[in-house]
């Protein structure tokens, strides 16, 4: 990479971090004292340990981006894939206390990404994203449903996924686990053949997947 290239993709992920509200170290959950932000513990216990994170694969990148991803997301969030007008990047965390409601909860967590960014996106809808196999010969693959909104703001604009799901552990209890991504776009206008060219090859990783987009794991599970 060119030291233009290199200096412009560091500027790409400066202002990403200021859209989603990591520039002052505090997520938007913190600051609204939601109960499931990532990493952080319900009143009923311990978080899980950090290895057991949801993550992000980067199988390889299109022309004009670069691979950063670290080799496993923290609750900061992390740039995953730069370019000279476009940057992905995530975070995830888990939570001792299950949602009860999968798709309210993730859509809540958008709306929280997009409140950190000053923005309030008059619609969340779902949008599939491939979490392993796809491409020829490695069909079908497998799919996981996130909430997802796109807005515009002073630093660009940006199309952020959020999905917030149960775990259920081998004692019967419990948890969730989440995975935040924002693609942001420097240059005011959201680039769909970036995001589709980028996201091609990117592999969201979470605990558990189910062929129904919000099946929830606890459903009809009896926690005493």
């Amino acid at each position: 990479m060119s030291a233009r290239v290199r200096g412009v993709a560091i500027g790409v992920m400066v202002i990403a971090a200021l859209i989603t509200g990591c520039g002052s170290g505090t997520t938007a959950s913190e600051q609204s004292g939601e109960p499931n932000e990532p990493g952080q513990s319900g009143q009923s216990g311990e978080s899980p340990a950090a290895g057991d994170l949801p993550d992000v694969d980067v199988l390889t990148t299109p022309d004009g981006f670069e691979d950063v991803a670290p080799d496993q997301l923290s609750t900061e969030w992390t740039p995953l894939v730069t370019g000279e007008d476009c940057v992905l990047v995530g975070r995830a965390g888990q939570s001792a206390d299950p949602v009860e409601d999968l798709r309210a909860a993730s859509v809540a967590a958008v709306r929280d990404i997009a409140s950190a960014g000053g923005a309030d996106p008059a619609e969340v809808t779902d949008l599939e994203l491939v979490t392993s196999g796809s491409g020829e010969g490695n069909d079908p693959a497998a799919t996981a449903t996130f909430a997802s909104a796109d807005w515009t703001g002073d630093s660009g604009a940006v199309r952020a996924a959020s999905r917030v799901q149960n775990l259920l552990s081998y004692e019967g209890t419990g948890s969730s686990e989440r995975l935040d991504l924002t693609f942001t776009c420097t240059d005011g206008s959201l680039d769909d053949a970036a995001w589709e060219a980028v996201m091609a090859d990117v592999r969201p990783s979470l605990s558990w997947g189910s062929e129904e987009p919000w099946r929830d794991i606890l459903e009809g599970v009896d926690e005493d």
